[in-house]
């Protein structure tokens, strides 16, 4: 609900934690679609997330472990590094 409401309201800023929680691996895959719309759009969005397949829709990824920063980037190039 509180996703839904977040999405179909007007706005510059978009800022969701964790928007993943309870959605099935389709609506994950749906939602990284209309998080890619939102960005492409002109909208800014600011996500923190668990999941690699909705990280993917991001334009930048920040990796924290224990509250630093171990790698930042595009998503393709933190997680090429990630999986090496």
């Amino acid at each position: 609900m509180f996703l839904a409401s977040a999405l179909s309201r007007p706005r510059d800023l978009l800022v969701l934690d964790e928007p993943e929680q309870r959605l099935d691996p389709g609506a994950r895959l749906r939602l990284a679609d209309v998080l890619r719309a939102e960005r492409d759009n002109g909208t800014a969005v600011l996500f923190a997330t668990h999941h690699r397949e909705l990280a993917r829709a991001a334009h930048r990824v920040v990796v924290l472990e224990d509250g630093a920063v171990v790698a930042e980037g595009g998503a393709d190039e933190v997680f090429t590094k990630a999986d090496a």
